[in-house]
């Protein structure tokens, strides 16, 4: 094992680019832990997304550094990266949580190791390691551990070395995430209005009540109001209301002292008090059981918590940002939700719009995913048909956001080729547009038409003239000039 670590730790000083850096972390740690599976996820530089950036499965290095795959909403990765803990079992199948981040095999995975990984005392990624037999994970935590802590340090250094060696390269405008949509896709009315709520509200302690139907991404709200706020540099914590029984939500969000229940062998700080300064997001608070919506009340009019089976207080400094489906007045009406804690709650309220009122937000959204999803697959990217599209806009999107990545995801899988047919897209047929739905698309539509041919005759018909002038990517204007049926010769001179 000695000269195995040589030779590895050897290797990672010797790389003199990160790929060669990555390839040997990815090889070190398959060799280490002999698992059949190897992934190693990082944070983006903001830290907001979770990305999976190389893995080697049965000797086997794919590294994906160019993919921005998101992760991060897989509650098992989520948890070990918010709470620093990592997963050790030799029973993959006891978890009530997901592990679609494990690739489909025809055996089933037995044991898994997720360990999350420091650099310089802060969490900048986590390393999977999945076996199909039962594995003694335990007494390899501490050496990768350390191994990953000089890949880092070493990572720094290249990433710095190419910075400094390559020449300031010119990005389009329209390709940079800008602050004033804060990492999120969208520029139409009901989004920019959500982006003017945000800004408001950055810099102030006050709670943020974030509503809208499922899928319309109440979770990337809430981070990003954090990370674009005053408490960026310390914890956001996540945790689901429903997810959790009623006494084990408690003891994770108010922690336990040590013999306060049978199993209690030390003290639990719990979410609130692991979020102290920074901002701790409760999902799904109208599944919140009614006796924990009490104690939270005082946690937020008193600012101090106690653990359970102690007479000690905490005072705590947290900004709660709390996200729900449900219609909390209805529920307070039926006597599911304190009206008091509603009121605290909702001192600034942000509701998302459902995809089928944000207009052309699904253009740029299609876009994103399908770039994605092609890029992460390793395959070419896919051509959107009009038929497709067509298709794909007369749906009204009952999931939302999360819905369409979802249909997106699995028509590229269907395709045989780049090209997408309609018959590539499975969407309920009952969930059409509705006859008045179609007739207020229609009027929007003319209205969206005659602005396109007046801009592309201003602009001589130059597409990228046109496309920065209007705010929108060349590729979201080729769409619009497609679906609308807008002629060559209506622009031009």
């Amino acid at each position: 094992m000695d000269k195995l670590a040589a030779k590895y730790y050897a290797s990672l000083i010797e790389a003199s680019n990160v790929h060669s850096l990555v390839v040997c972390a990815l090889s070190a740690a398959a060799c280490a832990t002999s698992a059949s599976l190897v992934q190693l996820y990082l944070l983006d530089q903001d830290k907001t997304r979770l990305n999976l950036y190389g893995q080697c499965k049965d000797e086997h290095t794919c590294l994906t550094q160019d993919i921005s795959y998101d992760y991060y909403h897989d509650a098992l990765l989520q948890y070990c990266l918010t709470q620093n803990k990592p997963i050790i079992t030799n029973d993959v199948s006891s978890f009530s949580l997901e592990i679609n981040f494990l690739p489909q095999e025809n055996k089933s995975w037995r044991s898994l190791l997720v360990l999350p990984l420091l650099n310089r005392q802060q969490i900048d990624g986590l390393l999977v390691c999945a076996s199909f037999e039962a594995m003694d994970w335990d007494n390899k935590t501490a050496l990768l551990q350390d191994f990953y802590r000089l890949t880092f340090i070493q990572y720094t250094r290249l990433i710095a070395l190419q910075v400094k060696d390559t020449a300031p390269i010119k990005r389009d405008k329209e390709s940079v995430v800008t602050k004033e949509h804060y990492g999120l896709i969208g520029s139409s009315p009901a989004m920019k209005s959500v982006y003017s709520l945000m800004s408001k509200v950055l810099h102030t302690p006050f709670t943020v009540l974030v509503t809208g139907e499922t899928g319309t991404g109440k979770e990337l709200v809430a981070k990003a109001i954090h990370h674009y706020s005053i408490r960026k540099n310390k914890a956001f914590v996540v945790q689901n209301c429903a997810s959790m029984p009623e006494t084990l939500l408690e003891s994770e969000l108010f922690g336990y002292s040590k013999g306060a229940f049978t199993g209690a062998d030390k003290d639990h700080l719990g979410l609130l008090r692991e979020a102290d300064g920074g901002t701790l997001f409760l999902d799904e608070i109208g599944d919140m059981p009614i006796v924990l919506q009490a104690k939270l009340l005082r946690v937020l009019q008193e600012g101090e918590v106690r653990p359970l089976g102690s007479n000690k207080t905490f005072k705590i400094d947290v900004r709660v940002i709390a996200a729900t489906h449900r219609n909390l007045l209805d529920e307070i009406k039926k006597g599911n939700f304190r009206e008091d804690l509603y009121y605290r709650l909702a001192k600034f309220p942000i509701e998302l719009p459902p995809l089928r009122d944000r207009g052309d937000d699904i253009l740029a959204l299609v876009d994103f995913f399908i770039d994605n999803t092609c890029q992460f697959l390793g395959r070419k990217k896919s051509i959107i048909s009009q038929c497709f599209m067509d298709k794909l806009l007369s749906y009204s999107f009952p999931g939302n956001i999360r819905e369409l990545k979802g249909l997106l995801e699995r028509a590229i899988l269907l395709a045989d080729d780049e090209q997408l047919e309609a018959q590539h897209l499975h969407v309920s047929p009952d969930r059409q547009l509705t006859t008045k739905d179609n007739s207020l698309k229609d009027s929007v539509a003319d209205y969206e038409r005659e602005h396109l041919v007046k801009s592309l005759r201003d602009h001589q018909g130059n597409q990228t003239k046109t496309a920065k002038q209007l705010g929108i990517s060349r590729r979201t204007l080729v769409y619009k000039i497609q679906r609308l049926n807008i002629s060559k010769e209506e622009f031009s001179n």
